[in-house]
């Protein structure tokens, strides 16, 4: 097979209210097509946009097309190149600018994982440390079984209200969790302020004493874009669901995912997906056993510092 001609790029940072949002969108786009997984994290985005991390792409010397981007954070890396343009040395560009502007360890997601994106980052000393995969399900036709104890209430999240409670909830949920469980409460009103939330789609359940026990955060999407499915339309998404560690063994995080399926079947959304970490036994038992299969698989690797860096 005879390798794509090389295209002329330079590198160059792209601000989320500038001239490249909109490119950058339609490459977010075209890579979720292609690849069938979206090429950033959500809080990578999300942080991008409120000028936590920084955008670098890769725009066509004679065209000015965006080639590829590369999403960092302190010392985290989201890198991803345009299915047309793979094996041009636009990513081994972006990863070597993002190694330069470095100093120590770095981790690197690969969405996907595709074999190119595992040799890139084998010869830059990166080890995968993480693997975080995708599942999706059709959303079942019927009605969910109602729960056995009324003690237990399932309702929309109340902006305003539930915040605090909500933050202190997923702290203790996910306290072991990289990501999900350092969420804040600014970080949960960035979330609100996106154009997908809707506190209808955000599902808390409540004790017998009415304090938060669970939750289960839908996010539906209904536009092209960034965020829209590869085929165009809506897509829902298990964003967020746990239970309180006190709460768990009882069905609640079952009956959570089955008030999820009644919203999402409501809102006439035919299909789910969701996140969870490749070693998380007691999820993936709950989620294959509700008709969830894997789709995608992400890997995270992790470069050390070198002796040069400082």
């Amino acid at each position: 097979m005879t390798a794509p001609a090389h295209v002329p790029f330079y590198l160059t940072p792209a601000d989320p209210g500038g001239e490249l949002a909109g490119p950058v969108a339609a490459l977010i786009s075209r890579v979720t097509a292609g690849d069938g997984i979206p090429p950033f994290s959500d809080q990578g985005l999300v942080e991008w946009r409120t000028g936590r991390r920084s955008l670098t792409v890769a725009l066509g010397s004679a065209s000015a097309d965006l080639l590829g981007a590369a999403l960092r954070g302190e010392d985290e890396l989201e890198l991803t190149v345009d299915p047309a343009h793979r094996r041009r040395g636009v990513g081994t560009a972006l990863l070597a600018d993002a190694l330069a502007q470095r100093r120590g360890s770095l981790l690197c997601w690969a969405h996907g994982n595709s074999p190119a994106s595992a040799a890139l980052a084998g010869r830059h000393g990166f080890v995968p440390v993480r693997t975080l995969l995708r599942l999706s399900a059709p959303v079942p036709r019927t009605i969910g079984a109602t729960p056995t104890s009324t003690d237990y209430t399932v309702r929309p999240f109340q902006p305003g209200m539930d915040d605090d409670a909500w933050v202190e909830l997923n702290a203790r949920v996910f306290s072991n969790h990289p990501e999900q469980g350092k969420l804040t409460r600014q970080d949960l009103a960035e979330r609100q302020a996106e154009s997908w939330f809707n506190p209808e789609d955000f599902l808390v359940l409540t004790g017998p004493d009415h304090r938060l026990v669970g939750y289960n955060w839908l996010k539906i999407t209904e536009r092209h874009g960034e965020s829209a499915p590869p085929a165009g339309g809506r897509s829902g998404e298990v964003y967020a669901i746990g239970v309180a560690p006190e709460a768990a063994g009882h069905g609640l995080g079952r009956l959570l995912l089955q008030r999820g399926f009644d919203r999402l079947r409501e809102r006439s959304i035919p299909s789910v997906s969701l996140y969870v970490e490749g070693d998380n036994t007691p999820a993936l038992a709950l989620y294959h056993s509700s008709g969830f299969e894997t789709e995608a698989t992400s890997v995270q690797y992790r470069r050390e510092a070198h002796p040069e860096q400082p």
